[in-house]
Formats: C-alpha cells, sequence, structure tokens
C-alpha cells in the first residue's frame, strides 16, 4: 500500500482497469486495502468463489471448472457451512472499502445479484449500493408484516451473502422480522435462512431509534407479542462465528493529531485540549473564505459536491436555522423565495393546512406544509421514499442535493437557474420584513427540479449531470394540532424535501463531507452524537 498512489482518482481508475474474473488479490490491491480490510474481504470472497463454482458444475457441465475438486480440508475446515461475521471499526477505518471490493468482486464475476446490501436509513443503504431492511424484505413500515411481494421472493432465493451496514442502528424488532422472513422464504430453520451475513457498523456510534440493540438480551416481561422476533435477533448476532475489528483510520491516516482526537472520542476519554483544538479549527482557520463559502450556492463555482451543513441537536432549532438562512441568503444574493403551500382534495383539511402553515416540518413528520426554498443550489435532503424515481438508484429517505428548479403544471419547460425568468402570473407576490421579495405559487408545480449531491451520471435526458425532477403527490402528515390530545394524519399534496443548510447528529452518520462542517452547541442525548459529528 506504500508504494501506491491512494488518491480517490488513483482508486477509481485502478477498479477500471480490473478484468473480468479478476483475481481476489487483484481486486484488494486496486482498492488499496490494508491487511485486515484485505482479511475480511478475502474471507467472504473465498466463500462465495466456492458457491460461484457449484453453480458452474450445475449450469454448465462442460465447463473447465466442473471437474475442479476443492480440498476436503478447505470445504471441512477453512470454509464454514454459514459464515455469519462483524466488522466493526470506527469512522473512517475503512468498513466501507471492503463492501465495496466484494461487490466488485461480485460484479466482475457475473454474479452481482448473490450479493444483498441493506441498512437502516435509505441515505446509509444507498452509500453500499442497496435499500433499507424495510425494502430488502417488503416490510410494513411500522407493523413490519410481509407484503409477500414476489420480486423479494425471487431476489431473496438468489442470494448467498447478505451485507448490513450501520448495524448499531437496527432494532431488534425490525432485525427479527427479517430473519423471519427470509427463513420463510429459503424454508428453513437455519438462521438468515442460511445465507451467508455480514454485519458492519459500529455500536459505539448511534444506537436503534426508540427499540432495543441487537446486542443486548431481550426482556419478556414487556409483554410484547413480537418476542420471537427480539430474540432471533439476539441469537443471531450471538451466533456471529467470525469478528474483526478495523483500528487503523485510513481516512485520516495524514492527519495524526486529528486521528488521535477522534480515537479518544470513540472511547469517550477526550480532554479538554481536545475539544479547544477543535474549536480553534473550526473557528481560526486560516484557509476558510467567507465570500467563497457562499459562491458555491450563487454558481459561481461549482456544487457538484459541495455541501457545508450546521450540525444542530434538535429538530425545532434545525427548522428554524434553516428558514433564517433561506432569508438571509436570498436578500445577500438578491434573489426571490418560491413557497409551496401543501394542498388537499378535503375542504376541512385545506383549512387546517392555512392554520397550520407555519409550524416545522418535524411537528408534521417531515412533511411540510408549506416549503420554502430558492433555486440558487439550496441545500435539501429527500425526506420519504419515492417509488417513481426508484429505477435511477440514488433517491431515497435521506438523499442530499440541491434545489436547482421546478416545472410547471401543464408544461414541459424546466425553470431552471439561471437562464429562466418567472411569469409572475402563476405567483401571489410578497415582500416580506427582510426586504425579500415572496412568490406563492397558485397552482403547485408538477416538479421540483433537484440536483443529486455527488452524482456524476445523467439521470434524466436534457437535464444537467446528477438533476432528477420530483413529483407532486400524495403523503401522509402525522401532526397534533395546538391544545390536542391526540395526532392526526391526512393526506396532502406536497414534495417529500426539507431544507438542509442544518441537520441533525442522526443524519449525519455514515455521510463524508469534504468541506466545512459547523457544530452549534450539542445536548448530551448520547455520548455517541459528538463523535458522529
Amino acid at each position: 500500500q506504500l508504494k501506491l498512489d491512494c488518491s480517490p482518482k488513483a482508486i477509481d481508475a485502478a477498479v477500471k482497469a480490473l478484468p473480468r474474473f479478476a483475481a481476489l488479490k487483484d481486486i484488494s490491491k486496486a482498492l488499496r486495502l490494508n491487511f485486515w480490510q484485505h482479511a475480511v474481504y478475502e474471507t467472504y470472497a473465498r466463500h462465495l468463489l466456492y458457491l460461484f463454482m457449484l453453480d458452474i458444475q450445475e449450469d454448465d457441465p462442460a465447463s473447465a471448472l466442473a471437474n475442479v475438486e476443492v480440498p476436503s480440508n478447505v470445504t471441512s475446515t477453512l470454509l464454514k457451512k454459514q459464515l455469519i461475521g462483524y466488522m466493526g471499526g470506527g469512522a473512517g477505518a475503512g468498513k466501507s472499502a471492503v463492501i465495496s471490493a466484494l461487490l466488485i468482486f461480485a460484479q466482475l464475476w457475473g454474479r452481482r445479484d448473490t450479493i444483498e446490501t441493506m441498512a437502516f436509513t435509505g441515505l446509509a443503504s444507498l452509500n453500499v449500493d442497496g435499500n433499507t431492511v424495510h425494502s430488502s424484505r417488503g416490510l410494513e413500515t411500522f407493523g413490519f408484516s410481509f407484503s409477500g411481494a414476489e420480486s423479494v421472493v425471487r431476489k431473496v432465493r438468489k442470494v448467498y451473502l447478505t451485507i448490513i451496514d450501520e448495524v448499531s442502528m437496527l432494532g431488534q424488532k425490525l432485525c427479527g422480522a427479517a430473519e423471519a422472513v427470509t427463513r420463510y422464504i429459503r424454508d428453513t430453520r437455519l438462521p438468515w435462512g442460511g445465507i451467508h451475513i455480514l454485519l458492519a457498523g459500529d455500536f459505539l456510534q448511534l444506537p436503534p431509534v426508540k427499540c432495543v440493540s441487537i446486542t443486548r438480551p431481550p426482556n419478556e416481561k414487556n409483554g410484547d407479542t413480537k418476542y420471537s422476533w427480539y430474540l432471533a435477533a439476539y441469537e443471531l448476532f450471538q451466533r456471529c462465528n467470525y469478528h474483526v475489528f478495523l483500528t487503523d483510520n485510513m481516512r485520516q491516516k495524514d492527519d495524526t493529531v486529528f486521528q488521535g482526537i477522534l480515537e479518544r472520542m470513540h472511547w469517550g476519554v477526550n480532554t479538554q485540549a481536545d475539544l479547544d483544538l477543535l474549536n480553534r479549527r473550526c473557528l481560526d482557520h486560516p484557509e476558510f473564505d467567507v465570500e467563497h463559502h457562499f459562491a458555491a450556492y450563487t454558481g459561481k463555482v461549482t456544487v457538484e459536491d459541495y455541501f457545508s451543513p450546521m450540525a444542530i441537536s434538535t429538530n425545532r432549532n434545525r427548522c428554524g436555522f434553516n428558514i433564517e438562512n433561506i432569508y438571509a441568503f436570498a436578500k445577500k444574493e438578491q434573489r426571490c423565495v418560491y413557497e409551496i403551500l401543501a394542498d388537499s382534495s378535503r375542504v376541512a383539511n385545506r383549512v387546517m393546512i392555512q392554520r397550520l402553515k407555519y409550524s416545522d416540518d418535524d411537528f408534521t413528520h417531515k412533511i411540510p406544509f408549506l416549503l420554502t426554498f430558492h433555486t440558487l443550489a439550496m441545500p435539501a435532503m429527500i425526506t420519504k421514499r419515492i417509488p417513481e424515481l426508484e429505477p435511477v438508484q440514488c433517491i431515497a429517505n435521506g438523499t442530499l442535493g440541491f434545489i436547482v428548479g421546478f416545472v410547471h403544471q401543464g408544461s414541459d419547460i424546466a425553470c431552471m437557474t439561471p437562464s429562466y425568468i418567472d411569469d409572475d402570473r402563476q405567483f401571489r407576490i410578497s415582500i416580506n420584513d427582510n426586504v425579500v421579495v415572496v412568490k406563492r405559487f397558485k397552482r403547485n408545480p408538477a416538479y421540483l427540479l433537484f440536483k443529486v449531491r455527488g452524482c456524476k451520471r445523467q439521470l434524466v435526458k436534457k437535464y444537467p449531470v446528477g438533476v432528477v425532477a420530483i413529483p407532486l403527490a400524495a403523503y401522509q402528515a402525522k401532526f397534533k394540532p395546538p391544545n390536542a390530545k391526540k395526532e392526526r394524519t391526512m393526506t396532502v399534496w406536497t414534495f417529500p424535501v426539507i431544507p438542509a443548510y442544518a441537520m441533525t447528529p442522526e443524519k449525519l452518520q455514515g455521510v463524508t463531507l469534504d468541506n466545512e462542517l459547523y457544530v452549534s452547541t450539542l445536548d448530551n442525548r448520547s455520548p455517541q452524537i459528538l463523535y458522529v459529528v
């Protein structure tokens, strides 16, 4: 590894140069894996390779590989009947690199469909080229009942290896439900249906949301009727027969001071000197250029990979900070601000929307009744699964990007910055207290134009690279009106998009930032929050 160029550009070039049926060592070398990363990769790749050989023997008896015999000591001692592994390590230790190596190996050997990757959140699942646990097993969002989808059944029956990333956020109930569905589809009582499995993540990062970690023994006394799910998830983790904890920080390997701070923070033993140094890096950075920072959102410099959020502890503060920044930026750049008011077919719902339109999106479970934005590459985040956009394989709950325009109802013309001029007949126009022109759509647009952060491919014909059209659609908004005792639900037509000048730490887990990160005063809800940020 010391002799190789380890820059992302060099790694990309080495991966593209790999031939079909590349040797295990060549894939490892292309990705610059270190010793323990290679150990995990090769262990799983050899188990897969054995199964690929069995495939060839069954499908093509005339093949040269059909008569290859694997020595008995290999199948009896070196290969496990079911490999159930856990790969841990701090942020930047290279867990994603190992997963990438396995996916590239399967792809080059023509067996990509034999590996499935998944995670609890949509953003984390996209990072490993997979789906959420719910989607991968056809599970209903809250009750976890199985949909019986034929596409899920066909996919699970082909799988040789399941990789679950960010496993610290996977709750027992969800894991147990997915395990039960896997056993049902594979028609076996073996854990996880007998499929090899790799659990990847760091249990010192964020825990499950309102659920129990798979590492903790379940409690039968809590009266939950799905106790068998909790027990199955716990037993699955207890059955791990392969453990590796990656300790070398590869992402910060050239910054030993920051590497030491992260290592101490990981174990919760930071000193005040560590925190003082981090604060000095933020506030007194000699190369920080405020004008250049804001220019990234004006089109004067590229916004393709530019993303620099404020990390804020609470959703309510996040919403307030986002609105404040939208108007501050619009005033600075002398741009207008657009508003989209959610709509409903029911008169009573429309009255409720008018009453609650200024409520923050946390109040409505991330479905804003009033979506406020500008089109000058405003940072934004997708908050719901969008079925129509699943084929592009980069849009999920948590996807980050930039709002760059919209398409009016009944039109196919993209109103995209900076070349279009508004037809003011489409808006109700006002000027707010900050002397910013506010344009509210008389009729909600048909699409929002969203540039996916870091996307290097064209998603829609005739649109710029990375830009996709998010359709106006009906979503369930849950909310609790003022002074009401119960939560209410209603269907509204809107866009599942919220501003992302600020984000909560939970949404930042697993996100790599190439630019500045700003951090507000964090609360002490959990010791993992500081480390994740």
